[in-house]
């Protein structure tokens, strides 16, 4: 059984890996997430080729449910201190809010739904970068509405399904226009 997922935290002089798990629903990942004993196996290939997103740009829009948490963490802990990061995020649990370190500028929110969050928002001037990643119908609503912003590029956006309600190992990406 094979699952991708964003590595949270790698240190290569400690030979660590710090991979985070949303538990939503019930499925290969969630059971072991849940079961795995200290010193359970776990094999590891990567990295996929994750798409590289300059971290330079003015403005970087990073939005997702429970399931996007540490590629956001990730993503924020790898900004510079004059890039600013607009930040939505929509958690099952109000008690999995946690600090999100950061370099940046951050305007973090955690929100009820992430599409009355993108009707709101407006995209700062500047050149920037929108991600997106949750679960598939919601993000497949989202990219339209975020595209349609003011300010935003297709050519600079990643928006991904990282699961979809009733699916065991479901990833898209929802990019294609």
């Amino acid at each position: 059984t094979a699952r991708d997922y964003t590595p949270l935290v790698h240190d290569a002089e400690r030979h660590t890996l710090t991979l985070e798990f949303a538990l939503h629903g019930s499925g290969p990942a969630a059971e072991w997430a849940l079961n795995a004993p200290i010193g359970q196996w776990l094999g590891l290939a990567g990295p996929r080729g994750s798409m590289v997103v300059n971290p330079q740009l003015d403005w970087h829009v990073l939005m997702g449910d429970d399931s996007a948490l540490p590629a956001i963490s990730r993503r924020l802990a790898e900004l510079p201190a004059d890039t600013r990061a607009i930040v939505r995020v929509q958690l099952a649990k109000p008690a999995d809010q946690r600090e999100l370190p950061s370099a940046a500028q951050v305007d973090l929110q955690w929100v009820p739904s992430l599409l009355a969050a993108a009707d709101a928002l407006s995209l700062p001037a500047g050149d920037g970068f929108i991600w997106a990643a949750g679960e598939h119908h919601a993000m497949a609503e989202l990219r339209p509405r975020l595209l349609g912003k003011p300010g935003a590029d297709a050519k600079r956006m990643r928006i991904a399904a990282y699961w979809k309600q009733g699916e065991i190992a479901h990833h898209a990406e929802l990019d294609v226009a």
